[in-house]
């Protein structure tokens, strides 16, 4: 299939990882996957990067936001963004689990922010939940510096259109 849309499923890790091992068999080319609210955690996630780094399927657009993963995944993904080895145009990605801390949070839209100087790919990075602090916590005290990092690499790169940072 090119596209699916399972949001709001409970698969789980187990579920996801054999929803990938199908596609995976089939050599078919997947290009979106909608798995938004699917209690996906780290494992699950990871699997995802396995798939965008080698560009198994093809696939250009990606939601697994509000999920169960952490931000230690979403650190992941972001050198994976940063290496450039997938075609991904579209990534939704987010939602950290309770109890993470700010500086976890820091190091994320840090890596999130070097990611997009080096990647060629991404169009549209959509972040609830990991931009604007969980569960209502305040900005921690580097936001606005990270914020004019961010700003100033967008200014240079060519290929971003669209960011969505509000949770």
């Amino acid at each position: 299939f090119s596209a699916s849309d399972s949001g709001e499923n409970n698969f789980g890790d187990d579920g996801i990882i054999e929803i990938l091992q199908a596609i995976l068999e089939r050599k078919g080319r997947t290009k979106s996957l909608c798995l938004h609210s699917c209690k996906i955690g780290d494992r699950g996630a990871e699997a995802f990067i396995d798939i965008l780094e080698n560009n198994h399927v093809g696939l250009e657009e990606l939601d697994i936001s509000m999920n169960e993963f952490g931000f230690s995944v979403c650190k992941k993904f972001a050198e994976c963004l940063k290496r450039g080895n997938s075609i991904l145009r579209k990534l939704s990605i987010g939602g950290p689990r309770e109890g993470e801390t700010d500086e976890a949070e820091l190091e994320v839209k840090t890596h999130l922010v070097k990611a997009l100087e080096y990647n060629t790919t991404l169009k549209e990075l959509n972040l609830p939940y990991v931009w604007r602090g969980y569960g209502g916590r305040k900005p921690i005290e580097t936001q606005d510096e990270i914020e004019k990092e961010l700003e100033a690499i967008l200014r240079s790169n060519q290929t971003i259109t669209y960011i969505n940072a509000v949770s």
